[in-house]
């Protein structure tokens, strides 16, 4: 048997049922301007044609290694990639988002100039089924106000956006599978007990928004969960939760998503797709004000002003 030799950066990469938009993600990871990575792809029990497509992405890059078995969820496959990952650092990917191509050098030299750091993730671009980009999410730089926020129930950092120090599972050890969709609130909560937490101040990866995502299907789930890692972190910190701490936040429904993609779009200046979600929205809920007043805004940006 032939040692290969051992890369800097693990890409631990779960995926079920992703084969829409696996190939633009892996194409992301493998486009890296750093590479010394390892990709692993693990297929959690799919049912679509995920793993086929993922076989013949393995034959045309020897970093990706892909793994698959019956489904067991999100929590045991990335425990199972840890396992199987060889790297210094491992930086987690979900099989619907796309990497920035500089998001991995950025991190790699962030946590080799913070040893005291145990995860970095970066800014986001939030974006809609398309891949159309929306907005741009400045998460926070710092340990504290990183950490402050994690008990407040807000999400300053990006899951798939994360890399972590590998040392980082010797101390805290894996995700806790009874935190299903809230395990990485947990674990970023234990993790701040021990190392400290940050944020790239650059954009690092297009998180892509569908009514199938993870977080998406399984909300109240997630909501639940979240607000037991804090409640248990509070504990082990000898503090109280404030107000926020304690609020579980409502799910979106499709037709208040509607009008927050339309605002975001027009903010940012992409006026064609603020108008289509506009006639979604209005469309989907004709007698409400927020419809009108969206499809307003947006035909005034068209409107240009008289000189």
């Amino acid at each position: 048997m032939i040692d290969l030799p051992v890369p800097r950066v693990s890409v631990i990469l779960p995926i079920y049922n992703c084969e829409r938009y696996i190939e633009e993600a892996i194409d992301s990871v493998l486009s890296q301007s750093f590479d010394d990575f390892e990709l692993l792809a693990f297929d959690d029990g799919s049912s679509d044609g995920t793993l086929d497509l993922l076989r013949s992405l393995e034959k045309r890059d020897d970093r990706i290694r892909v793994f698959t078995r019956e489904n067991r969820g999100f929590a045991a496959t990335l425990n199972e990639l840890i396992e199987h990952s060889r790297g210094e650092y491992l930086a987690r990917m979900d099989g619907d988002d796309v990497c920035l191509p500089d998001r991995f050098q950025l991190q790699v030299d962030y946590l080799d100039q913070h040893p005291e750091c145990g995860c970095v993730g970066g800014w986001v671009v939030f974006t809609d089924n398309f891949g159309r980009p929306l907005i741009q999410f400045k998460l926070p730089a710092g340990d504290a106000e990183i950490q402050q926020q994690l008990l407040d129930g807000e999400y300053p950092l990006a899951h798939p956006a994360c890399m972590f120090r590998r040392s980082v599972f010797d101390k805290v050890h894996a995700y806790d599978a009874d935190f299903l969709w809230g395990e990485d609130a947990d674990l970023w909560l234990r993790m701040g007990e021990h190392f400290s937490l940050a944020n790239v101040q650059e954009p690092v990866l297009r998180y892509r928004n569908h009514p199938k995502s993870g977080s998406q299907e399984n909300h109240d789930i997630q909501q639940g969960n979240m607000l037991r890692a804090r409640q248990n972190a509070a504990k082990r910190r000898g503090i109280q939760l404030s107000a926020d701490g304690m609020r579980v936040r409502p799910q979106s429904t499709r037709t208040n998503n509607l009008a927050k993609f339309g605002w975001w779009a027009l903010n940012s200046g992409d006026r064609k797709v603020a108008c289509e979600y506009a006639f979604r929205r209005l469309i989907d809920s004709p007698g409400s004000g927020d419809s009108w007043r969206l499809l307003a805004s947006v035909c005034r940006s068209f409107v240009k002003p008289a000189k």
